[in-house]
């Protein structure tokens, strides 16, 4: 059972070094790939980033990092996050209610609020490049419900390290590997 067991971990592995290989060489491929975006958004930038600069709703929101990711030029790069509500980016201008808001709550100040909704997204990133496991997303309580988003950046921002399985084609092909 042993043999068996390590004969699909080897199975499985190779999947994995093959496809994030694809996976790596489409996204740089692509018009406006990653390079593109790493350029236009290095990490650091996130750090100073203002509100605006961020948010879907505003008056400058076709600018935004948040409209960049689900609409403008790195909507399909790595893979889509489109539909649903822009709460998935965890914060937002909501013209309903002529406010930002957190997740479905107002926010009071987002001048309170922004600083560290963005250091929380900063910090996030930032570990896990450098972590060699997951980092724990409930440590960043301002970043929940942002799970979408937050993929897509890290398959952006550490291409080597994190991709796309949502499909279920690829979760298909991966499960495969351990029949």
């Amino acid at each position: 059972m042993t043999d068996t067991i390590s004969s699909k971990l080897e199975e499985f592995r190779e999947y994995v070094k093959n496809n994030i290989s694809k996976e790596i060489e489409s996204v740089k491929e692509q018009p406006n790939g990653r390079d593109a975006f790493i350029e236009e958004y290095p990490l650091g930038k996130l750090k100073d980033m203002s509100v605006d600069e961020y948010c879907m709703g505003t008056d400058v929101s076709k600018d935004s990092l948040c409209y960049m990711l689900e609409f403008g030029k790195y909507s399909g790069i790595p893979f889509g996050i489109g539909g649903g509500s822009a709460w998935k980016f965890g914060v937002y201008f909501s013209k309903k209610d002529d406010c930002y808001s957190h997740r479905s709550e107002l926010v009071e100040d987002i001048d309170d609020f922004w600083p560290e909704f963005r250091s929380q997204l900063y910090q996030f990133l930032k570990e896990s490049g450098n972590s060699s496991s997951p980092v724990a997303l409930e440590d960043y309580p301002l970043l929940q419900g942002m799970a979408m988003v937050l993929t897509k950046l890290l398959c952006f921002y550490y291409p080597d390290k994190y991709m796309s399985i949502g499909s279920a084609t690829v979760v298909k092909e991966l499960m495969d590997c351990f029949q």
